[in-house]
This record gives C-alpha cells, sequence and structure tokens, in this order.
C-alpha cells in the first residue's frame, strides 16, 4: 500500500467502545467492517461444523474480522465479545 493509501484507510477509521459481553460481529455475517484492538481484551468465540467451540483471546495490537472484510465475504471467523 502507498502512504497515501495508509492515509486515507487511518482517515476512515472510527473509535468504538464496548462493553464487557456486547457482541461485535457474528460468525456467518456480511463482513463489513475489522476490529483494531486498541486496549483491553476480547474473547473470540467459533462454532465449527461439528458443534465444537474454540475460544481465543485477543488483546491491544490484534486485528479481528480483517480477512472476511477483505474477501469480501461472510464472516467465517469468530465473534469476537471484549472481556474488558
Amino acid at each position: 500500500m502507498s502512504a497515501e493509501d495508509l492515509t486515507s484507510l487511518a482517515a476512515s477509521l472510527q473509535p468504538l467502545q464496548a462493553a464487557a459481553g456486547q457482541v461485535l460481529m457474528r460468525q456467518g455475517e456480511q463482513a463489513v467492517s475489522f476490529l483494531l484492538i486498541r486496549s483491553g481484551t476480547a474473547e473470540v468465540k467459533h462454532v465449527g461444523d461439528d458443534d465444537s467451540v474454540i475460544v481465543e483471546h485477543v488483546s491491544a495490537g490484534m486485528i479481528v474480522g480483517e480477512i472476511a472484510l477483505l474477501r469480501d465475504t461472510r464472516a467465517p471467523q469468530p465473534s469476537p465479545r471484549p472481556n474488558r
């Protein structure tokens, strides 16, 4: 990406304050954004085809949802929700 592209992308970012337990994305929904975790942590749950649940924890500096957004697909990745 060029510096101009990065500047344009940065200008379009919007802060989001989320309460603990608030669902920020749902698995299977059309991806319309991604999350850059600035502070705190979030729990990411993914339900597999066999109904198994995988839980991952993300924290400051991590990004969630970018792959589905870039591919313009439904969010196959887990559903993030803040822990704190």
